[in-house]
């Protein structure tokens, strides 16, 4: 009687098909990684003076008014001080004086009224940002409000010795028999105050106004002021010797 033979069991190697989704998962990650890579474009580092209105994942990059990107970050430049480290500060009563740099021209406009005008104004030529207000205080009979404004490299030479300068903060309502008339100014001297000037352009253009000269400032600008245009010639202004003093003179202007 002849024997069965044995049968051969052979097994092919089984895949758990409980790994399936997981792996397919990763592969989806990965290529969803790869492509926003593939998307995203260079990063670039901007560096401001100011980065009011900035905020992370939500101010957009434009070009010609496209959205180009995206702000992915905001932060502060490191700014080590000289002491030793501290955990307990004493704070301020008043919000400092701008940081100021040693160029430009500083010069004082005097006023009856402070109104909206408040350290950190905008000083505006034309509605274009040229400056700051570093300080104000009262004058010493009491009588008027002195404001120390500082211009930066190269708009000094935009104030001679004739420029006329008004508070250019907040809106101006009037009504005469012809109407109403609503006179504003810029979206930043409306929320914060701001001095302006303008200089006569029916003669010769007087003479650049020296450091620290005075001026008044009209509560407002009359209809003349807004239509002046002189040409005056704006260039860069080499550093100098005086440059280096003039920081340890500026608060003097208004002691």
């Amino acid at each position: 009687m002849s024997s069965t033979p044995t049968p051969k069991v052979s097994r092919a190697p089984a895949f758990p098909l409980i790994w399936v989704v997981p792996i397919l998962a990763v592969a989806v990650g990965l290529w969803m990684g790869l492509r926003e890579l593939h998307d995203r474009g260079p990063e670039i580092v901007i560096e401001f003076a100011d980065g009011s209105g900035l905020e992370a994942g939500k101010s957009m990059l434009e070009y010609k008014g496209v959205s180009a990107g995206l702000v992915s970050g905001v932060r502060l430049t490191v700014r080590p001080g000289n002491g030793p480290p501290a955990k307990w500060f004493r704070g301020l009563d008043k919000t400092p004086p701008p940081e100021i740099s040693d160029q430009g021209r500083t010069f004082i406009v005097k006023s009856d009224q402070l109104g909206s005008v408040a350290s950190g104004s905008p000083v505006m030529y034309r509605q274009l940002k040229v400056g700051q207000v570093e300080a104000t205080k009262l004058s010493d009979d009491a009588t008027s409000v002195l404001i120390r404004i500082h211009l930066e490299q190269p708009y000094g030479d935009l104030v001679r010795t004739n420029t006329r300068f008004w508070n250019a903060g907040g809106l101006s309502f009037s009504i005469s028999l012809i109407g109403a008339q609503v006179k504003d100014s810029s979206l930043e001297s409306l929320l914060s105050g701001g001095v302006a000037f303008a200089t006569p352009d029916d003669g010769p253009i007087a003479p650049a106004a020296a450091e620290g000269t005075q001026f008044d400032l009209a509560p407002a600008a009359e209809k003349a002021w807004l239509k002046w245009a002189p040409k005056i010639p704006i260039k860069a202004q080499e550093s100098s010797p005086q440059s280096s003093s003039k920081a340890s003179l500026l608060p003097n202007l208004l002691k």
